[in-house]
């Protein structure tokens, strides 16, 4: 119960930063999506790699 009250605490601050800080909004964003990229390219280039050799 008590880690809901503080993951609900830090959303709420996160919303209020990225509202002063559009540009760490933006870079969030951008990491996001790099971030998936990446955990969806890495498994599929293991699998070609090790089928390949």
């Amino acid at each position: 119960m008590h880690l809901d009250r503080k993951k609900e605490e830090y959303k709420k601050l996160n919303n209020y930063l990225s509202e002063i800080f559009p540009l760490v909004q933006q870079c969030k964003i951008i990491f996001e999506f790099i971030w998936y990229a990446l955990v969806l390219a890495i498994p599929v280039a293991l699998f070609f790699i090790c089928f390949f050799i």
